[in-house]
């Protein structure tokens, strides 16, 4: 894919070449696929990047826009526009790219398209679709993020003791049980069916039990809009952990700890429903937005809320948060270590009894 034509507005050298690996690795759009582009307007910029690239290419294109959450008025869109694009020849397969701000929509109507030909119709959602999505997210290819995933797993998927610091003061004690709790890997290669909320770049689990200090002082990410500055170096989130529970919290930024207070109102919210580890090596800075790609930053993150393990842990949550430490240093099983530098990638097969996190319809946490 070439994005020459794509150069424009505040689009980066670096950003042209996230629309490349996106479209050709994540997509994986030739001329024999028809693409459905679906861009919310507050996404109209981005949206043009990618649609000028697919023009330049040749690729088959039926695009349209939308402001509203009115689900008849998107069916009818997309409707249209597959019929359109499958009425070409040349059209084996269509691949819907829907591309928003700050919300997950229409996922009722997107399950509907792909579970009426569930092997020629995939869709892709780029969410927080801003320049910062194709800058950070998309300079590591499908396959080699699948093969950091695969080398992240190797070393933490068979752990049960973990001790986690950080430079900012977090320390942790953490206990894993693989055989009751699965792993997740969000590594950007959906199976037919599902739908991956893009960018790729992380491996979770649910902690069989969790206590001491987090000191978050990356990022949040918060599975509710929100405009507060999302990056926590300034006035980091202190929260003592108890039993696998939210004991006491505190942050010296007003707004973050409204939000703070917002969530852990919720009781449910209050335990803790992740382990996760950030394994997207393109992501070398915490943005202003609450993100994805925050989450995705190279790092550990703890998750309150809402788990990704139904029918494995006996709580919900409407919630879920996840605070994002920086520099962190793993102990594994008292001797072995995974920090920053263990996410390089592996030739060793990616573990097939993982999950893909995200995946809508299947057990994505929003």
């Amino acid at each position: 894919m070439h994005t020459n034509a794509t150069r424009g507005g505040d689009l980066s050298d670096l950003a042209m070449r996230g629309v490349d690996i996106f479209l050709d690795g994540y997509a994986r759009v030739d001329q024999r696929t028809g693409v459905v582009l679906a861009v919310h307007a507050a996404c109209a910029e981005a949206g043009a990047w990618i649609g000028a690239a697919l023009e330049l290419n040749d690729i088959p294109l039926a695009a349209f826009g939308f402001a509203h959450r009115d689900d008849a008025r998107f069916e009818e869109d997309l409707t249209r526009s597959l019929a359109r694009l499958r009425a070409a020849s040349s059209v084996e397969r269509t691949t819907v790219i829907v591309c928003e701000l700050s919300t997950v929509s229409f996922s009722r109507v997107l399950r509907r398209a792909i579970a009426a030909d569930r092997e020629r119709v995939s869709v892709h959602r780029l969410v927080n679709c801003t320049s910062d999505l194709f800058e950070l997210g998309f300079q590591v290819s499908a396959l080699d993020q699948r093969r950091i995933n695969a080398e992240a797993l190797h070393k933490l998927g068979g752990a049960s003791r973990l001790r986690i610091t950080s430079k900012g003061g977090t320390d942790l004690e953490i206990t894993l049980d693989p055989l009751r709790y699965r792993w997740m890997s969000n590594h950007g290669t959906p199976g037919p069916g599902e739908i991956l909320v893009l960018p790729a770049g992380e491996v979770n689990t649910f902690p069989a039990t969790i206590r001491g200090r987090l000191v978050a002082d990356g990022a949040f990410n918060y599975n509710f809009p929100t405009e507060i500055d999302a990056r926590l170096a300034e006035s980091p989130v202190v929260i003592e952990i108890e039993d696998g529970k939210m004991a006491s919290y505190h942050c010296d930024d007003p707004r973050v700890l409204a939000l703070l207070a917002e969530v852990f109102a919720d009781v449910a919210s209050r335990n803790v429903g992740e382990l996760g580890f950030g394994t997207n090596v393109g992501i070398t800075r915490f943005i202003p937005m609450n993100s994805h790609l925050n989450e995705r930053h190279p790092g550990v993150h703890i998750g309150f809320g809402e788990h990704g393990q139904p029918g494995r842990v006996a709580f919900q949550a409407l919630r879920h948060l996840d605070l994002v430490f920086d520099d962190a240093r793993v102990l594994i099983d008292g001797h072995g270590v995974f920090d920053r530098g263990s996410l390089v990638p592996t030739d060793a097969p990616h573990p097939s009894d993982t999950h893909g996190e995200d995946t809508e319809g299947v057990h994505g946490k929003g």
